[in-house]
């Protein structure tokens, strides 16, 4: 038992350094070129969970509050090419939405 700890511990740091290295210092460890393809990696994923989240609902007609609020997210997104704006425009709509009793 005593041995399983210290391979438990020694994964632990070595999975913590690996993730930790790159991102605590980019500048040396990632190029240019990566840090920007990673800048892209957050909202690929929200645009992945979003839209597995929508097509995954049961009730998938007009009067669904989340397919209308993808059009002000979409088009702050288009405009302003900002995530947290993107997020404040869809959450606003979709709860607006819901309030209305849509």
């Amino acid at each position: 038992m005593h041995a399983l700890w210290w391979e438990i511990g020694g994964v632990a740091i070595g999975t913590y350094l690996f993730r930790w290295l790159p991102l605590g210092k980019p500048s040396r460890f990632l190029t240019s070129g990566i840090q920007e393809g990673l800048s892209f990696v957050a909202p690929a994923v929200l645009g992945a969970l979003i839209v597995t989240e929508i097509m995954g609902m049961s009730h998938l007609g007009w009067k669904n509050p989340a397919l209308w609020a993808l059009l002000p997210a979409g088009a702050v997104a288009w405009y302003t090419r900002r995530l947290w704006g993107t997020l404040a425009a869809g959450l606003a709509a979709y709860w607006g939405l819901r309030a209305l009793g849509l």
